[in-house]
């Protein structure tokens, strides 16, 4: 028998991790925008300059994302506590919808930083519209309590949602080591992560599947 993924309390734990660092910076950029003296931050005259309400919001709204929603992946909890989880789920599946909407308007309509370019934004656009569709999808289909389908749809959207984190692990060591990426380049990796994470969801759903498909011929053997 195929054995069962361990969705345990570790997982919230990794993928909190994973968010920590784009969420505190969200969170010292919002207090930049706001007034207060914070001189280690990039410059960005772009951001300061069209400090507009989406963009707050979309800080926000991607913050409580990604550290609540890490938390609808334990199966522990999910088992032990299925009503919160509901309840949870409805607030973080708008949440998350709100980033993909609030990111899809800065692409669209923000002013572009001096470091992107149209493979960037194409790719941004793309990723927003994907991670809202697959929210939409989760949501269907919890109403239709096809719980399988729903999981894995809500699991491709957190995947799209925490990208920020996958992208501080490349461009971090790619600066240490080679200096910061050119603009392609920096398209490439940004991209490159958002595709990892929705690889590793891909592998994960994959693993359950197979995991209920040998569950199903075992129970029928018997």
């Amino acid at each position: 028998m195929v054995p069962r993924p361990k969705f345990n309390a570790f997982v919230p734990a990794l993928l909190v991790a994973l968010i920590a660092f784009p969420t505190l910076g969200g969170i010292l950029r919002l207090a930049q925008m706001s007034g207060a003296s914070i001189n280690f931050l990039p410059e960005s005259d772009r951001i300061l300059a069209a400090a507009s309400t989406i963009f707050v919001l979309h800080i926000a709204s991607a913050g409580f994302y990604g550290i609540a929603g890490a938390f609808q992946f334990s199966d522990g909890i999910r088992r032990r506590w299925l009503g919160w989880h509901h309840r949870m789920g409805i607030v973080v599946a708008a949440a998350g919808l709100l980033v993909a909407m609030t990111g899809l308007w800065l692409t669209l309509f923000f002013p572009q930083a001096s470091n992107d370019n149209a493979l960037l934004q194409a790719i941004r656009a793309i990723v927003s519209s994907t991670m809202g569709m697959f929210i939409v999808f989760g949501i269907v289909d919890v109403m239709r309590r096809n719980i399988s389908r729903h999981r894995a749809w809500m699991m491709r959207g957190y995947a799209l949602g925490v990208g920020a984190g996958t992208q501080v692990l490349l461009l971090g060591p790619w600066t240490f080591l080679f200096a910061e990426p050119e603009i392609t380049t920096r398209a490439i990796l940004m991209g490159s992560a958002w595709a990892i994470n929705l690889a590793i969801a891909e592998w994960f759903i994959y693993r359950k599947r197979v995991v209920r498909m040998s569950r199903g011929l075992a129970g029928a053997g018997k």
